[in-house]
């Protein structure tokens, strides 16, 4: 299974930031946008696990030393590859966020799992290969800067293709 762990939101936040890719839609030629009913944030990719080591994956997520706290929405932007953007919804600095973040790396290779290393960047990926119309810059939604979302739980997640659909199903949630 390709499993990563996340922050899931709630249908409102999730709202907001669909109401950001359909704007996106209108000023893009193409792309492929994420769906509503997946956007979430990344804490920690593991890629293919196997289902044998679900309760080990668990355990490590019951064994998080945090409790509830808030992050809040910042800026837009996009990571470049050639003329295709990867547009995204970044994350105000919050240092109970990266404790997190670094506590779960750190369990899950003391427990023998692999997860994805790249520098922690927070962030909510809108969509991907986009492409924008000429001279078109990606906007600031200023409905989105400075939302808050309560952090409450913590996902293991499944990615999979159904259907030619991407879907991520939550398997297992700890609530914080």
């Amino acid at each position: 299974m390709r499993i990563f762990i996340a922050i899931n939101f709630t249908e409102e936040i999730k709202h907001k930031l669909y109401e950001q890719i359909l704007n996106l839609k209108r000023q893009s030629v193409k792309g492929n946008f994420t769906r509503k009913e997946n956007l979430h944030l990344t804490l920690a990719f593991l890629g293919e696990v196997d289902e044998k080591h679900l309760e080990t994956l668990k355990n490590v997520i019951n064994l998080l030393e945090t409790s509830e706290f808030t992050i809040a929405l910042s800026n837009m932007g996009a990571f470049r590859n050639g003329d295709e953007l990867l547009p995204w919804v970044g994350i105000d600095p919050n240092t109970k966020l990266q404790v997190l973040q670094q506590r779960l790396i750190e369990g899950l290779k003391k427990s023998g799992f692999t997860p994805d290393e790249k520098n922690f960047t927070p962030h909510i990926t809108l969509g991907r290969k986009v492409i924008m119309k000429s001279n078109t810059e990606i906007n600031r939604y200023d409905g989105l800067c400075g939302k808050e979302i309560v952090v409450n739980a913590i996902s293991i997640m499944k990615s999979e293709r159904m259907n030619g659909i991407l879907t991520y199903t939550e398997i297992y949630e700890r609530k914080i």
